[in-house]
């Protein structure tokens, strides 16, 4: 959970990551990890009309990460 602030190369909006994982054994030194996680993430911007900001608005994006590892 967190914040990015507004700098000249980034927009302002606040982050959010969960996940879950498994791994699991067959031998010692094999094994298989797997994990499952969802992100957010807001940004803000501003809308320039002939460098005069005309509006501000913002943005959501969900996503959602699967991952498949080997474990030697």
């Amino acid at each position: 959970m967190g914040y990015g602030f507004d700098t000249k190369i980034s927009n302002s909006g606040a982050l959010f990551s969960i996940g879950i994982g498994y791994k699991h054994k067959f031998r010692s030194h094999l094994g298989l990890n797997v994990t499952l996680g969802y992100h957010y993430k807001q940004t803000g911007y501003d809308v320039l009309l002939n460098d005069t900001k005309f509006a501000n608005g913002n943005n959501d994006r969900h996503s959602i990460a699967f991952g498949l590892g080997f474990i030697f």
